[in-house]
């Protein structure tokens, strides 16, 4: 029998944005939340505008809301925020939100 690699995708990502806060130089830092998926993958990365800003691997359950969350620096603006699940056979699609 040979076993089969799978990439998680079955991660459902809702993600929303907790919470702004402003920082000099036209900068901020926007937490974001999502939920936990079903398989734990191995890390989590999370792009700004396409760009990678952090890589990392999966951060505690916040028992509050049974999501995860992590605070992203984001430049003044409108700005697209993904997080994208990865282990070692892949990655899943992307969970997208625009940061206004």
């Amino acid at each position: 029998m040979v076993g089969r690699a799978h990439a998680p995708t079955t991660l459902t990502v809702v993600l929303f944005v907790v919470a702004t806060t402003a920082l000099a130089c036209g900068e901020r830092t926007v937490k974001i939340s999502w939920d936990a998926p079903s398989v734990k993958p191995d890390g989590y990365r999370i792009l700004v505008d396409d760009q990678l800003v952090m890589d990392f691997p999966v951060p505690p359950t916040d028992p509050r809301c049974s999501c995860m969350n992590a605070t992203v620096p984001v430049p003044s603006g409108r700005h697209v925020v993904k997080v994208i699940a990865y282990n070692q056979f892949g990655q899943s699609p992307s969970a997208t939100i625009v940061v206004p």
